[in-house]
């Protein structure tokens, strides 16, 4: 579990949550209960607040104890989300794009020929897409979660592909 996903959960449950370098809280601000905290550096360090964890009702008890659970025996290097990237492509330029030329680019995408690709009509920007059968092709919108990879990702392109990726410019996914 990551810690996102922990801290999602936490917050839909209605507790409050504080985190800091080395420790997540989670209390109820308005009662003034700590409930527990749970150390990110490290595996399975978890600390209850005794006699505010044990007035919860046993429901909430289950709910908090298995999301402790899931969150301790995660392995730290694991707690966090990995980073993802686009691949825009430095030169390749498409307009007024159909998704006929989309096709045409597949199995292209590490050619030369893309350098500049011209139609009549508004320019757009070419970003990497991989698409279910993890083929990569090229395409306009980056909004598609086929768009964006992680940094194992990249490099197992570059080595089924035998490529630099030089004509592309690695930008990270925010937020």
């Amino acid at each position: 579990m990551t810690t996102k996903e922990l801290i999602k959960q936490l917050k839909d449950w209605d507790y409050t949550v504080k985190i800091d370098d080395d420790f997540i809280e989670v209390y109820d601000s308005e009662e003034c209960k700590y409930y527990f905290s749970v150390d990110t550096r490290e595996e399975f360090l978890v600390d209850t607040y005794n006699n505010d964890f044990t007035e919860l009702p046993v429901e909430d008890r289950e709910i908090l104890f298995g999301l402790i659970y899931k969150y301790t025996t995660t392995p730290v290097e694991e707690r966090e989300e990995k980073k993802k990237y686009y691949l825009k492509h430095k030169f390749g330029l498409l307009t007024e794009i159909s998704a006929r030329d989309i096709y045409y680019t597949r199995g292209n995408a590490f050619s030369n020929n893309i350098s500049k690709i011209h139609y009549e009509g508004k320019t757009r920007d070419l970003y990497l897409y991989k698409d279910d059968y993890n083929d990569l092709s090229l395409m306009t919108d980056n909004s598609s979660k086929n768009c964006k990879f992680k940094e194992a990702e990249i490099e197992d392109i570059k080595e089924r592909f035998g490529t630099d990726l030089s004509d592309y410019e690695i930008i990270e996914v925010e937020g």
